[in-house]
């Protein structure tokens, strides 16, 4: 009667204290086993890595050292076997440079403009889409003739207009 009062008292006839206490320590164990088994493996792959890395770096180490041998060959004199001499008269440039008479400077080209002759109808946008494809650029034939327009929106039939390229 007594093994039957314990039973329903620790969990009715389920596994005992003693049991769980063992089941728990047999999970906390196999946990243990997992994490170290998981810590190996990323050792295993980190060392694989660095060993790749390293056969990588010794291989353009290596072509790096292959290229410059192969240019030593081809150029087999150095700065060192083949001193060069540089003497710069300094002072004498610059006398020379003083002395000389000033060079003329081209006269800058204009740039390739035409004329229209504003016919009825016409507006700045209008002319600037016939010319340039952007009714938006009316400003650059607007400024290209400020002596002529003191108004973007006005212009008359029969004025001449010069249209920058």
């Amino acid at each position: 009667m007594v093994n039957f009062i314990k039973k329903k008292i620790l969990g009715r006839g389920g596994p005992s204290l003693e049991e769980k206490v063992a089941q728990a320590k047999q999970a906390e164990a196999d946990a243990r086993s997992a994490a170290e088994a998981s810590a190996t493996q990323a050792e295993s792959a980190a060392a694989q890595t660095a060993e790749t890395a390293e056969a990588a770096t010794a291989t353009m180490t290596s072509e790096a050292s292959a290229a410059v041998d192969s240019v030593s060959a081809a150029a087999p004199e150095t700065a060192a076997e083949a001193p060069v001499a540089v003497e710069e008269p300094a002072v004498e440039v610059q006398a020379a440079v003083e002395e000389a008479p000033p060079a003329e400077e081209p006269a800058p080209e204009a740039p390739a403009a035409e004329t229209y002759t504003v016919v009825s109808g016409d507006s700045l946008s209008a002319i600037a889409e016939r010319f340039y494809g952007d009714a938006n650029a009316y400003m650059r034939i607007f400024e290209a003739n400020r002596d002529k327009l003191n108004d973007p929106n006005l212009i008359y039939p029969g004025q001449e207009l010069t249209i920058p390229r």
